[in-house]
């Protein structure tokens, strides 16, 4: 479904991280023909640089913006969507006779049409009003029918790479894994640099 039909502003934040050790986030393994074995790569950027992925970033920001709302309580109102909505739940559950708050982002369709006509009226769901009936979490993250206002690009660093070796254990077994050694291709400590962008931001959106 198409909400924003026009954006009225973009908030802009240049956020700079910096590891305390050698970090690699597993992209492509490459098997070398010595007696070294295999090397894995790190995920790349469109640069060709080793990079953090946004959607790992943007996951690590929601878990805590969701903690920190739990904390807060949900609303009281049946009707009203909470500032956090249920995230395990049963698939095809009966909603009849649960409040907004009892259910998730992603049943809120199947939960409107089990609400009588007049509920229905107050709360349409056209394009252009769903997000207002999501939670507080998922207007700015996104969920099943909203991809959300918050964007986070790929923290990437120039910075070379070097050369670690370890034994791989097979988790299954206990034992050596595939071998004889197993390299990963690791960043150092050079800070890495992203951007979040909020589009059609509000205050509550930045703090």
């Amino acid at each position: 479904m198409r909400m924003h039909q026009y954006t009225a502003g973009i908030c802009a934040i240049t956020l700079q991280l910096t590891p305390n050790g050698p970090w690699m986030v597993r992209g492509e393994t490459r098997r070398e023909t010595t007696v070294r074995g295999s090397v894995l790569e790190p995920f790349m950027d469109q640069k060709g640089q080793p990079a953090l992925p946004g959607s790992a970033l943007k996951g690590v920001i929601r878990s805590t913006a969701e903690r920190i709302l739990q904390s807060i309580g949900s609303a009281r109102d049946p009707l009203t969507a909470p500032l956090i909505a249920p995230i395990f739940v049963e698939h095809g559950r009966d909603l009849h006779g649960f409040g907004r708050a009892d259910v998730s982002d992603s049943e809120l369709l199947a939960w409107h049409a089990t609400l009588s006509q007049e509920q229905q009226a107050q709360l349409p769901v056209t394009p252009d009003r769903i997000y207002m009936l999501l939670s507080a979490a998922s207007q700015l993250f996104g969920a099943t029918v909203h991809a959300g206002l918050l964007h986070i690009s790929d923290a990437g660093v120039a910075a070379a790479t070097a050369r670690r070796s370890h034994v791989a254990l097979d988790r299954f077994h206990g034992g050596v894994g595939e071998g004889p050694f197993v390299e990963e291709l690791v960043s150092t400590k050079a800070p890495l640099t992203t951007q979040i962008e909020i589009h059609n931001f509000a205050l509550w959106h930045i703090a």
